[in-house]
This record gives structure tokens, C-alpha cells and sequence, in this order.
């Protein structure tokens, strides 16, 4: 959703994009200068200014888990419409889906050939593309998502947990900017 009266004409896009994509753009339209660091992200300028003619940079999106693992690697990827899992996990969100395979409970799962699912006709990912007499027409797409997940994972870096580091109390906002000692003080109460 963006909303800038007289820059972003109002309609609808399907084109990829990511929170990823934020960083980018915004630094673009701020003339500010990108982090020396690899990013993921891409500027989206096009298609927020071009209304539904704007094309996205963007046609591949790589999913990871909450932990990431070097060792497992991309969990999912999805290139235009489709969507590959080359593994699946539970998840406490999906506690109350009737899958038992979504149960919080549940460890990483390896799928080979991955679940392939076509986002535009099932969004849900209820309808695996691999099973049955339709699997050989999908053998093309599956080759180049394959392809798209091991460049990517060739070229990924990881970097060190932001969230394993612990918590800096000293970051944290003060309620009661002119309290001392801070940190401690500056607890909402």
C-alpha cells in the first residue's frame, strides 16, 4: 500500500515486491546513499510511478525460516506466479489449520521434487503442481527455480544474528527523556 497524492497514481499492481524492497526505494527518492553491503532489496520507483505500465525489478523472492540455517539453505522460493517449497515446518500461526504438517511441533521437512504451487490460481497452496499426470508440464519452471535457489544460495552471505546478541538496554526509548540514571529509569510505568 503507498498513498502520495499527485506522485503515485491510485489503481492496483501484481508485481513482486518486498518489504525488502523499502530500504532501496526510499533511499532513491531520498537521494541518500545505499550501505556498502549486499542487499536484497530493489528500487520500486518504477512501479509506484507508473501505475499499472511500472514493472518491478524484482521477479524472484527467496524465503527463509525464522532461524536461518546455512546447512538448510532456502526453505522456498517463489519466480512470478509460482511458488517451490523444497521444505516445509510448523509453525505456531498455523496451529489451527486442519494440515497436521503445520503443527507447531513439527521439524523442517525435505521435499524433493519440491511442492510446486501456481500463486495466481491457488493462493492458498493447497494444490501441489507435482503430483499426478500434470508434473512433466511444470518441469521447465521447476529447472529455473532450481536454478534461481542455487545461484542464490551460491552468492548469500550470512551475517551474524542481530537477535542472538541479546538486548542493549541503552537503545531502548526513554519514556522520561530527563530521568537519571538512565537506563534504568527510563521504564514506562
Amino acid at each position: 500500500i503507498a498513498y502520495w497524492p499527485g506522485k503515485i497514481p491510485p489503481g492496483v499492481t501484481h508485481e513482486l515486491a518486498s518489504t525488502l524492497d523499502l530500504l532501496p526505494t526510499i533511499a532513491a527518492l531520498a537521494n541518500a546513499k545505499l550501505p556498502s553491503v549486499p542487499l536484497d532489496g530493489f528500487d520500486m520507483q518504477d512501479i509506484l510511478f507508473n501505475g499499472p505500465k511500472g514493472k518491478s525489478k524484482r521477479n524472484t523472492m527467496f524465503f527463509y525460516p525464522s532461524s536461518p540455517s546455512k546447512i538448510l539453505g532456502v526453505f522456498a522460493v517463489r519466480h512470478g506466479k509460482y511458488k517451490a517449497h523444497f521444505y516445509t515446518q510448523g509453525s505456531s500461526h498455523s496451529e489451527f489449520t486442519p494440515d497436521p504438517a503445520c503443527n507447531f511441533s513439527i521439524f523442517p521437512t525435505f521435499h524433493y521434487p519440491p511442492l510446486l504451487y501456481d500463486l495466481q490460481t491457488d493462493p492458498s497452496e493447497n494444490y501441489n503442481l507435482l503430483i499426478g499426470s500434470t508434473a512433466k508440464k511444470y518441469a521447465t519452471i521447476l529447472r529455473q527455480i532450481e536454478l534461481e535457489k542455487a545461484t542464490f544460495q551460491m552468492n548469500m552471505q550470512f551475517a551474524e544474528s542481530q537477535i542472538n546478541k541479546g538486548e542493549d538496554l541503552s537503545l531502548e526509548p526513554c519514556y522520561n527523556p530527563q530521568c537519571t540514571p538512565r537506563p534504568s529509569c527510563c521504564r514506562a510505568t
